[in-house]
């Protein structure tokens, strides 16, 4: 019997190849499902629908919406347990109009929030999982050799996310973080094009009616930075999926000790000058000759014009050899950061960053690694090599924008 397809097969088949970071997005458009009845609702164009038919149809509220991560698969989740249980053994029941003198009828509402051990451990399984998605992101990102940025104020193309940010950063004194701790670039940086193309500072949010007059109030005010009450700006910064209820805000909050950061902080500074020129409708002249471009020593407050004098004075007066250091551990790139901010924080916090003794000031703790040859990491890899050491202790840290996946694209060629 003769087979319906007897055409040989000459050429190796391969099945088709999915998409799977964009499958992972947890803000990828879908359909969503009410936990509680039948009704669909495309997500996320009516997820403020969605949240406002729980409310008016099924008297659920749930708390902190803006720390769940996922909020399709945190619905998902819960319209499980609702077949399996009462909705009351998993949310509180908050009872309006108890007064006497209220008119309006009684209403139990039911509200959902992460006090309940279930939730919390929800919420935190889907903030890992976005974390993990966006860390491949950022990969992607860098390993993109594609990438091409305008320049927010010239015309200067970028190739590289590290050399936007620095010439954002060297050339025009605007600083809006390290890039390691920003994600999906391209989409931040049409956001804030957007703003300054509606004449809107991107630091008060005001609008003017042009250019002229928004550049000469950025340079009045020193406005180059962005607003920190803007949350439209969370979803580009990683530390909002790190910690629950922690953002890019309260992470900047809390180093906000200026007497104690005077000392040790690459602050950024502008001239007055920055923002004049004669062509007042456009960008190109916002340049600032004058920023005080430096990097810091992780241990000392010795400054250098450049990352491998840096690492050399480390080196030589210090005795750390951050290369080698990084070879022998065979750190990638992630993990050179991580070790970098851990230092960093050691050191801002005077923490020994070998033992973790806390000492009075910075000189008692310079003398206690030199005497104990503490200029060393800890055995426990543990201690720096975790998730918290993602983002800079101080935004503007040059030393970070040296580092690079292979020890032959930077540091100290080997004597």
């Amino acid at each position: 019997m003769a087979h319906g397809c007897s055409a040989p097969i000459l050429n190796t088949l391969c099945f088709p190849e999915s998409d799977s970071t964009s499958s992972r997005d947890p803000d990828r458009s879908r359909d969503v499902v009410c936990p509680l009845c039948n009704f669909v609702f495309p997500y996320p164009d009516e997820k403020e629908i969605l949240l406002a038919h729980l409310v008016a149809t099924h008297y659920l509220v749930i708390g902190e919406v803006s720390q769940i991560h996922d909020i399709p698969e945190y619905l998902s989740y819960w319209k499980k347990r609702f077949r399996e249980a009462p909705l009351t053994e998993f949310a509180s029941v908050i009872r309006t109009n108890t007064k006497q003198d209220d008119r309006a009828p009684q209403e139990n509402f039911f509200f959902l929030c992460d006090a309940l051990p279930e939730d919390k451990a929800l919420r935190e399984r889907l903030k890992r999982r976005r974390l993990e998605f966006l860390l491949d992101k950022q990969q992607q990102e860098r390993q993109d050799s594609s990438f091409v940025q305008d320049c927010l104020f010239c015309v200067k193309q970028c190739r590289t996310k590290d050399e936007l940010f620095s010439h954002l950063y060297e050339t025009h004194a605007f600083s809006i973080g390290s890039p390691d701790s920003i994600v999906d670039v391209c989409r931040f940086m049409a956001v804030l094009r957007s703003k300054l193309d509606d004449n809107r500072c991107l630091f008060c949010e005001k609008q003017f009616r042009d250019q002229a007059t928004l550049k000469e109030h950025i340079r009045k005010k020193q406005h180059r930075k962005l607003n920190p009450k803007n949350k439209e700006y969370d979803q580009f910064y990683l530390i909002n999926y790190v910690e629950l209820g922690r953002n890019w805000e309260s992470l900047k909050e809390s180093h906000s000790d200026e007497e104690e950061l005077d000392e040790w902080h690459c602050s950024s500074g502008g001239s007055e000058h920055a923002l004049d020129g004669e062509d007042d409708q456009n960008w190109d002249d916002w340049i600032d000759e004058d920023s005080p471009l430096s990097c810091v020593c992780l241990f000392c407050p010795e400054r250098a014009a450049s990352a491998d004098d840096t690492f050399q004075h480390m080196l030589s007066t210090h005795s750390f050899d951050f290369h080698s250091v990084a070879r022998s551990l065979r750190m990638d790139f992630y993990q050179k950061v991580k070790c970098v901010n851990y230092i960093r924080r050691c050191v801002y916090q005077k923490l020994c960053i070998t033992c973790g003794l806390e000492y009075k000031n910075h000189q008692e703790l310079t003398d206690h690694m030199q005497a104990a040859g503490h200029f060393v990491l800890p055995e426990d890899s543990h201690v720096w090599d975790q998730t918290g050491h993602f983002f800079p202790t101080y935004e503007n840290d040059m030393l970070l924008s040296a580092l690079s996946d292979s020890d032959e694209d930077e540091g100290v060629a080997e004597k």
